[in-house]
């Protein structure tokens, strides 16, 4: 084995049948606003602050239905996309990797949930789109990055294959 792709969506996860009702709730707002009269009574800056919240609401359930992350590690060292927050590839070169291991955290306790978080008390930045388990990278330049992962062992496998060549 001398490559590795993944791939994660918020397929079968809780978190998105929770959007998907989120989504429900803006669109069945949106038509309530739109084909009843139940918003005669109010008056129309209050209107238009409940259409701009359903808005907000499908806009960011919908940004979340689409996120995907995509981790590819090589001979080139890992690359990783995070979409629609990262669109091309970023790569962590081997050469700039100073620790690499695969370890267990508590997303929500570490970095404050899920997602594209950006650490602020020194635990560095992770991407995790669900799961516990990732790849935990220590960069010579002193920045960690936490990578998420669904499939530990074939990470385990890949990097020891490539840290066997680093020797």
């Amino acid at each position: 084995m001398d490559s590795f792709f993944e791939s994660q969506q918020l397929k079968n996860n809780p978190i998105r049948y929770f959007f998907y009702g989120v989504t429900l709730f803006g669109l069945l707002s949106i038509a309530l606003f739109k084909f009843t009269g139940c918003l005669k009574n109010i008056q129309a800056d209050d209107q238009i602050g409940l259409l701009i919240t359903a808005v907000i609401f499908l806009f960011i359930s919908g940004l979340f239905m689409v996120t995907k992350l995509e981790t590819r590690i090589d001979e080139n060292g890992i690359h990783v996309k995070f979409f629609p927050f990262i669109f091309r590839w970023r790569t962590y070169s081997w050469e700039t990797i100073e620790k690499i291991y695969v370890r267990d955290c508590q997303p929500l306790w570490e970095f404050g949930g899920w997602g594209y978080r950006i650490g602020i008390m020194g635990q560095g930045n992770a991407l995790i789109l669900s799961g516990k388990t990732g790849i935990q990278l220590e960069l010579k330049s002193r920045k960690k990055m936490f990578i998420g992962t669904k499939r530990k062992a074939d990470i385990e496998q890949i990097i020891a294959y490539y840290q066997s060549l680093k020797r």
